[in-house]
């Protein structure tokens, strides 16, 4: 890993640093006063390289005519003899805070002197910098905490409303004991997204559920029946955004869903959060996405950047995959798509 905050392709006009998983303190510091999500911080990509291995990195690039600063986290990942970079997780994307007109070449310099193939990166929908040649794949449903928790009921569909009413008239309390919920987290979360079908390169271990569940930033609450806690809804938070982090139930523990969502929403509300970002489905308007558009959210498109930086490299791994180097759908890289032999864990960028 780099150390000590490397310097790269540094000239008149910008100043640009690498900054590993070794230097905590120099990561956050570079983020602070910077709008950012918590998939940009250390904490969130420390995590999860406990489970993958695959080291993380944050470029920052500062512009001396203007004092702009831009950052953008990503994360390395090896295929035979080559590597490329990817977004490790959430929506990140590059943020920025002021004017960077020399970020995209600085950024190409960066992929051009580490020789890496190609990259991925899915944009935050609010606060990521504009980025060239981007792709809407998906929709995207925010709610802005602005406009208070009333507000924020009155537009909710009567379906919403009334589950929050029975929540309320229940008497039921929410359990915010954070070892009780972590445990129960590392008891049922392999179980319950293996129940959901999710593509196994995108759950996480232990270690990295551990890291995530003990950091301050991760908000979380669940309800118990008579056999114990059977939903917990988490929510990593920054003073810039909050996500809908997890969401995890046994038993009938999924009818209380609305219910602990609309605790996220009242505590983030509490804390002057601007934002929630509810995620979208799998695909667009599927079931998932339809019950977020129940709270009746902002829909914004799913930005992602798909960038090659050695097309001769690119094309030669993806003819060797049998996958099509000219294709505009599906995961990216095309080489990685689940079903080839590899020697590293196959990713979905979608």
């Amino acid at each position: 890993m780099l150390g000590n905050g490397q310097q790269y392709a540094s000239g008149m006009k910008s100043n640009n640093r690498l900054i590993g998983l070794d230097e905590p303190l120099a990561w956050s510091k570079a983020l602070e006063g910077l709008p950012h999500g918590y998939w940009h911080g250390w904490q969130a990509n420390q995590a999860l390289y406990l489970g993958t291995g695959q080291p993380a990195y944050l470029f920052v690039h500062d512009d001396a005519a203007s004092g702009g600063r831009a950052v953008c986290a990503f994360a390395e990942r090896r295929w035979l003899d080559t590597v490329d970079i990817f977004t490790p997780g959430g929506f990140t994307g590059f943020a920025s805070r002021g004017h960077c007109p020399g970020l995209h070449a600085d950024w190409h310099a960066l992929a051009a002197e580490r020789g890496y193939v190609c990259g991925y990166f899915a944009l935050h929908p609010v606060l990521a910098a504009q980025y060239a040649r981007t792709t809407a794949t998906n929709d995207l449903y925010l709610l802005d905490l602005r406009i208070g928790e009333a507000a924020l009921l009155e537009q909710a569909d009567l379906n919403v409303r009334r589950a929050i009413r029975d929540w309320r008239q229940s008497g039921r309390p929410y359990v915010t004991d954070k070892q009780r919920l972590t445990a129960f987290i590392l008891e049922h979360y392999a179980t319950f997204m293996q129940t959901m079908q999710a593509n196994q390169a995108a759950v996480w271990g232990t270690e990295t559920l551990s890291a995530m569940c003990a950091d301050p930033a991760v908000l979380m609450a669940g309800v118990a029946d008579e056999s114990g806690i059977c939903a917990v809804y988490t929510f990593a938070v920054t003073p810039y955004d909050a996500e809908c982090h997890l969401n995890i139930s046994v038993r009938d523990g999924r009818r209380y869903t609305r219910a602990l969502l609309w605790w996220g929403i009242r505590t983030l509300t509490g804390l002057n959060i601007p934002w929630l970002h509810l995620g979208g489905g799998v695909v667009r308007n599927d079931a998932i996405a339809q019950a977020k558009q129940r709270f009746r959210p902002i829909c914004l498109p799913l930005l992602t950047a798909r960038e090659i930086y050695r097309p001769d490299e690119f094309e030669r791994l993806c003819r060797n995959a049998g996958r099509d180097p000219l294709s505009a759908a599906g995961f990216f890289p095309p080489y990685r798509t689940p079903g080839h032999k590899d020697q590293s864990p196959a990713q979905s960028a979608d």
